[in-house]
């Protein structure tokens, strides 16, 4: 029980920071169009995202990997503590 409760642990750092890093590359890529690059402003202007800004995430994406968390771990411990299994 004590391997699948660190595994959705580890799972909250990896969904949270894959969620950090791709908004650090709009981030990156926001800044790179501001600085005169058309390739980058022409994805930007497509997708309706601010040019030469931060782009955060939305408030409702950290709530959801934090909800996707609870879940895991009610489930684990379900799983693990109070599932009666058939023991044939």
């Amino acid at each position: 029980m004590v391997s699948a409760l660190i595994g959705v642990v580890m799972l909250t750092f990896f969904t949270m920071g894959s969620q950090n890093a791709f908004f650090m590359m709009l981030t990156t890529l926001s800044e790179m169009a501001g600085n005169g690059s058309e390739v980058a402003a022409d994805f930007l202007n497509g997708a309706n995202l601010p040019i030469g800004e931060t782009i955060n995430p939305p408030g409702w994406m950290m709530a959801l990997s934090l909800v996707q968390v609870v879940i895991n771990f009610a489930l684990t411990v379900y799983v693990f503590l109070f599932a009666q299994w058939d023991n044939r």
